[in-house]
This record gives C-alpha cells, sequence and structure tokens, in this order.
C-alpha cells in the first residue's frame, strides 16, 4: 500500500505489478554465466480470470513493532480495469464489478470482522455483522476498514 493517507486501488495495483531490480544479496544465480547477475521480474496476468480476490496489506511491521495501517483506499464498485496489467490486453475482458467486501476494524491485537455483499439477484448490497444482516446503500461500500475486496469478471455467470 503507498505511504499516503490516501490512495485508490489502481495506486496499490501499480506498486503490486511494478518491475523490480534483484541485486546484491538478492540476485539470482545465472546458469549461462555461472555468477550472480542483476535481475529484473515483474509479474503480469497471462489469462484473466472469472474472480479476482484482492487483499489490502493493513498491517506493517518495521524496527518499532507492529501496526495497522489506515489508508483509505479507493476502489471501484464497478469496471475495475486491469487490461494494464496482462501479456495481451486486446483478447481479454478485463473489466471487473466488486461484489464482496470483508472489513476490518479495531486494532492489530484486537478487531472485528464484517461483510459487506452484493446480491447478484436484487443488485442489493447488505452488510453482514455477525448474526445480523442488513441492507446497506452503495455508499457506505468505501470505506477505511475495507480489507479484502471480490470482483468478478464482467461477463461472469454465478451458477443458478
Amino acid at each position: 500500500m503507498p505511504p499516503d493517507n490516501r490512495c485508490s486501488i489502481q495506486d496499490c495495483l501499480r506498486l503490486f505489478f511494478k518491475e523490480e531490480v534483484l541485486s546484491s544479496r538478492d540476485q539470482p544465480f545465472c546458469s549461462f554465466c555461472g555468477r550472480k547477475q542483476d535481475q529484473t521480474e515483474s509479474i503480469q496476468l497471462l489469462k484473466a480470470p472469472d474472480i479476482i480476490i484482492i487483499h489490502l496489506k493493513r498491517f506493517e511491521s518495521d524496527d518499532h513493532g507492529n501496526r495497522k495501517l489506515t489508508s483509505t483506499v479507493t476502489f471501484p464498485l464497478e469496471d475495475l480495469d486491469l487490461s494494464q496489467y496482462t501479456t495481451n490486453p486486446s483478447t481479454q475482458q478485463l473489466k471487473y464489478h466488486l461484489y464482496a467486501v470483508v472489513n476490518h476494524t479495531g486494532t492489530l491485537d484486537s478487531g472485528h470482522y464484517t461483510a459487506y455483499c452484493k446480491n447478484p439477484v436484487t443488485q442489493n448490497w447488505h452488510e453482514f455483522n455477525d448474526a445480523k444482516v442488513t441492507s446497506i446503500s452503495e455508499q457506505k461500500i468505501q470505506s477505511p476498514a475495507a480489507y479484502v475486496l471480490f470482483y468478478n469478471c464482467v461477463n461472469f455467470q454465478w451458477a443458478q
């Protein structure tokens, strides 16, 4: 997650898919020349999945201990575009719609999980909080408590 107090899901995805240079102690061994060499690595989607789950890194460890990150991450409810992260964007449908969010409130040591889920038939959003289920508006979905995002491909068909 970017270090700012507010970022977009696209900012997070750019960091995740960013090309990295492996150097110093991370250098891989080259079987061709017989030495360790600097190398770049990157991640790309070879095939668009029907469902994509995005886990936001909300917990961090450093020299000062562990802490929860409370940055607000904005994310689209519809048309999340992953085309720039695939090897061949022109041949695949890479737009996704949000259908569920897992939220975490509280601290690193103590917290509570809730979920927002969209009914695929009625298209209405609901909050699941322990044994209580309530209808909610789309405006409530964007929250600093968002922890795991669930998207399905635009053309995805739920089993009947």
